[in-house]
């Protein structure tokens, strides 16, 4: 029976979740260190090599990614990914503005009817592929929505109001 993904344990745990019993806990613990690779350590493959605009991007989410826990090796290929799919989109931009700039330039009406047609389908697959960056940013945490899914909520105070509630002056 396919449900939503399970929530990593120290996610529960900070939650304050306690529907789980410690044999529970520590199976999960267990089985999410044997999933991980522990190498933080994750490298640009030949294509992101080869490509300026992909490696620039490479190298920023590196940056990003040194603090991040739970980012590691395993994740390279959906980090070379983005990057490949992020200078595709770069591309295709380019070559849009090209073809628009050329518009200007036809004689023929036929021409520019054809080339009407190109750019209109170049930017049905811009926004396709748009799409596709969208679904890995998710994955990726790199949109404020997909961070935001994964902060824990704030803790409860003995009072039984969240720290953030009454920092506004609301109680829950």
């Amino acid at each position: 029976m396919a449900g939503r993904p399970a929530k990593p344990i120290a996610l529960h745990l900070q939650e304050g979740k306690k529907h789980l019993t410690k044999a529970e806990i520590e199976a999960r613990k267990k089985a999410e260190a044997a999933a991980s690779s522990g190498i933080k350590n994750f490298r640009a493959d030949e294509k992101v090599m080869a490509d300026p605009v992909a490696l620039k991007v490479f190298k920023k989410l590196k940056k990003l990614y040194k603090t991040v826990e739970y980012v590691e090796a395993m994740d390279e290929a959906v980090i070379n990914r983005y990057c490949i799919m992020t200078s595709e989109i770069d591309a295709l931009e380019k070559s849009i503005a090209r073809m628009t700039a050329e518009t200007h330039e036809c004689e023929s009406a036929s021409d520019r009817v054809v080339l009407y047609k190109t750019i209109a389908s170049t930017q049905g697959a811009l926004l396709r592929l748009r799409d596709m960056l969208l679904k890995v940013e998710d994955r990726m945490f790199l949109n404020p929505a997909a961070r935001a899914k994964n902060v824990p909520r704030a803790e409860k105070s003995d009072a039984g109001t969240s720290k953030w509630s009454t920092y506004r002056g609301q109680a829950n």
